[in-house]
């Protein structure tokens, strides 16, 4: 009777920790710092992995956005042999990862790395209905390029599924994910350096220098406007008084424009610098 007491006792204490917290997506890797959720989907920055050959990450790093869309787009996932392949993410996937991708790298510092979970409704039943599954992957910045690690690819998803019980699981550097799949990157965009890992090379990639100059503002910068594609940190240096002066100032204006568009100045900040470049012509 004292060992059936001590077990209800035990079993109910486990079943009060798990209902009376409140409900988050859960991540296999913890602490985490959430950029965005949905339900059970979720992006988050979270520690780097450590495993064997772990290198911390080249972070911050300042991405094009539409870029890294493009390139997300151009992946397909093909489940078997005898399916035809299909995009990897949807529409909806894609307009979230880009962004957070380019919000989160351009936040994180060399210990961390980016993990997703995301939603999105795929072919099912040899393409004749559709249904909600699940993504997820591990995310950074290495040597120039973005790595993708997958975890789960086109999960099916159980109604009474408890992701307090059951997580999802981003990709693993030391481990190779199980799907049967396989992904397809075409080589202008990238290459795998495993089955779940994805190397992607973005045509427009702009390190962060450790600590941006005080820029400053001016009016709102054109919609058009391109950021430079590699600058060099002396850009935001005063120009010598060369032959190449005019063209060093316009490569300032655009990286400066760039770097008002993804906010990492401030207007005020944005308009001195501005001024500051346009003295120069």
């Amino acid at each position: 009777m004292l060992i059936a007491n001590r077990f209800l006792m035990l079993l109910i204490a486990v079943m009060m920790g798990v209902c009376g917290c409140a409900h988050q997506p859960t991540i296999a890797s913890a602490p985490a710092k959430y950029l965005w959720q949905s339900g059970d989907q979720f992006v988050a920055l979270v520690p780097r992995e450590q495993s064997p050959g772990s290198v911390p990450g080249d972070h911050p790093v300042a991405l094009d956005q539409d870029k890294l869309r493009g390139a997300l787009a151009s992946l397909e996932w093909q489940e078997s042999a005898d399916v035809k392949p299909v995009q990897l993410l949807t529409d909806f996937e894609l307009s979230i990862l880009a962004e957070q991708i380019t919000v989160g790298l351009a936040k994180a510092t060399p210990g961390e790395e980016l993990v997703f979970a995301l939603i999105g409704n795929h072919p099912a039943f040899m393409g004749l209905a559709k249904r909600p599954q699940v993504t997820t992957g591990r995310v950074f910045y290495s040597q120039g390029r973005i790595n993708v690690i997958l975890g789960m690819v086109h999960e099916e998803l159980g109604k009474n599924d408890d992701r307090r019980l059951q997580p999802f699981v981003p990709g693993s550097r030391g481990a190779p994910a199980g799907f049967a799949g396989k992904i397809t990157v075409l080589p202008e965009i990238g290459e795998k350096r495993r089955a779940d890992w994805l190397i992607i090379d973005p045509a427009v990639v702009i390190p962060l220098p450790k600590q941006l100059p005080s820029l400053g503002t001016v009016p709102e910068p054109a919609k058009d406007a391109v950021p430079v594609a590699s600058p060099e940190r002396e850009s935001l240096q005063q120009p010598g008084r060369t032959d190449k002066g005019a063209k060093r100032i316009e490569e300032r204006l655009l990286l400066l424009n760039g770097l008002k568009e993804k906010g990492l100045v401030t207007e005020e900040e944005y308009r001195a610098k501005r001024r500051e470049i346009l003295d120069d012509l």
